[in-house]
């Protein structure tokens, strides 16, 4: 799963303001959903900062971009599905102003 991942300046939390970024949310987020990933043998691959999109259409642009290896969509669907895992997106839906998430496979 890809992951295209753009902060917001401050963590946009439905209950109003923790005190934390967009990057301080996602890093509390990242820490938690380590269980989960495990859960369904998923596991971050790579996970690297972005620099300016070389082409890309006008606001295509990305703070991180994340590799998370999953063994089939059905894993990553069950993650997704598990009550406690969607218990902890807050941080993740806080952190990010924008995001896309692009289901991959791997050409062998």
């Amino acid at each position: 799963m890809l992951n295209l991942l753009r902060f917001n300046d401050r963590a946009q939390y439905a209950d109003g303001d923790r005190g934390l970024t967009g990057r301080e949310a996602y890093q509390g987020y990242s820490e938690l959903v380590v269980p989960f990933l495990s859960a369904v043998d998923g596991q971050a691959q790579w996970l690297a900062a972005a620099h300016a999109p070389l082409i890309a259409p006008p606001g295509e642009d990305w703070h991180k971009v994340m590799l998370v290896r999953y063994p089939s969509i059905g894993h990553f669907v069950t993650m997704l599905r598990n009550p406690d895992y969607q218990a902890i997106t807050e941080h993740r839906t806080a952190a990010l102003m924008d995001s896309r998430l692009i289901a991959c496979t791997e050409d062998k």
